[in-house]
């Protein structure tokens, strides 16, 4: 099960925390692991939504996410 990393401006608070959990919990075929301030972990099934369409969910919220780069 592939795992997408977001990192996400804008949150502030457990409002922002619960708007962006209920974007990416609207996404279909995404399993949330984890939202904290600043970023979220989604694991998807090999043929689920893109990180693109994650960060557009989370956008449409009304934050910025963008895919995280894990550093080597």
């Amino acid at each position: 099960m592939p795992t997408i990393r977001l990192d996400i401006e804008g949150m502030t608070c457990s409002h922002c925390l619960n708007a962006v959990n209920k974007a990416l919990h609207a996404v279909p075929g995404a399993r949330v692991e984890s939202v904290q301030i600043g970023r979220a972990v989604i694991n998807t099934a090999a043929d689920g939504p893109t990180a693109a369409t994650l960060a557009d969910a989370v956008s449409k919220a009304g934050y910025r996410a963008t895919a995280a780069v894990d550093a080597p």
